[in-house]
């Protein structure tokens, strides 16, 4: 302490918000600032005086509580300072802090990096996530080195189905790798557990679609028509060969035209520059009737 009006002590992380609770000897806050000049504003205070009750001294409770700091903005990192009216003790005065800091994760879904964790809401079942976290002071881009915190300090990160617990890795660099999706609700949790303060968390919760195979198109061609084969010189008059195809969908025919022509089929004959006149018929078939060769 440089005098005894004066309290002085640092962060190596943003803070949120102090408390300060001096006892005994009811001294008030006149000012606190961080890094020598910018202010902190005392957003609360509460004051204690009952010094005395039937007849006896009771000087511990004459005491002052105050909460230093706006929510809505980041006390920085550095050496903080607080001035009292009165002198005080150093035993006698009790500071908190609240850490500035958030637990943000990273997810590759399928080996695609998310931009918006609500992407997860397209995920379905069987693809593969890669999960990582990290620690960032709020509202910033800055990620808070594992160095600068205390060497105890735990770090888990979870995947949770249906609230059971199916993965957990622990350590500052976790990752939970290729991780399969299964069609269940699923929570990805990371925890930072800092000695003395409050759990720092980020949960994501979302439930993968369930899988649906992709469909599977098939196309047969028969004859059609009265004939099996034509002259080559007379294929421009042909109107007897044709050739029916049916389109099918996991095995089943397709019987609605309009359903086929969406698929956009493209008819061909070898050699190249083969044409034909194309019909979509009411069964939904296609009938290909060449005429140029």
């Amino acid at each position: 302490m440089p005098d005894d009006r004066t309290i002085l002590f640092s962060s190596s992380v943003s803070l949120l918000s102090i408390a300060a609770l001096v006892q005994k000897s009811g001294a008030k806050i006149v000012s606190a600032t961080y890094s020598n000049e910018v202010s902190i504003p005392v957003s609360r205070k509460a004051e204690l005086s009952f010094t005395e009750f039937e007849g006896k001294q009771l000087p511990d409770l004459d005491s002052n509580a105050y909460l230093l700091g706006d929510t809505n903005s980041i006390i920085g990192a550095g050496t903080y300072q607080i001035v009292f009216d009165k002198p005080v003790q150093k035993e006698d005065v009790v500071l908190l802090f609240e850490p500035a800091l958030e637990a943000r994760i990273k997810v590759f879904l399928n080996e695609t990096e998310l931009s918006d964790l609500s992407q997860l809401s397209e995920a379905s079942e069987n693809d593969k996530i890669t999960v990582s976290f990290a620690l960032y002071e709020m509202n910033s881009d800055k990620k808070i080195d594992p160095a600068l915190l205390p060497g105890n300090t735990a770090y888990d990160l979870y995947i949770l189905e249906d609230d059971t617990e199916t993965e957990h890795i622990s350590g500052a660099d976790s990752e939970i790798k290729d991780y399969v999706l299964k069609n269940k609700q699923t929570k990805i949790k990371a925890s930072v557990l800092i000695e003395n303060f409050n759990p720092i968390e980020y949960t994501k919760k979302f439930t993968p679609k369930a899988y649906v195979p992709p469909d599977v198109y098939t196309i047969t061609a028969l004859h059609d028509g009265g004939s099996r084969s034509i002259r080559f010189d007379d294929i421009a008059q042909n109107k007897d060969l044709k050739i029916r195809f049916t389109v099918s969908v996991n095995g089943e025919a397709i019987k609605d035209p309009n359903a086929v022509r969406a698929l956009e089929p493209k008819v061909s004959a070898s050699p190249d520059g083969n044409e034909g006149e194309i019909i979509f018929e009411d069964d939904g078939s296609i009938t290909f009737t060449p005429d140029k060769a």
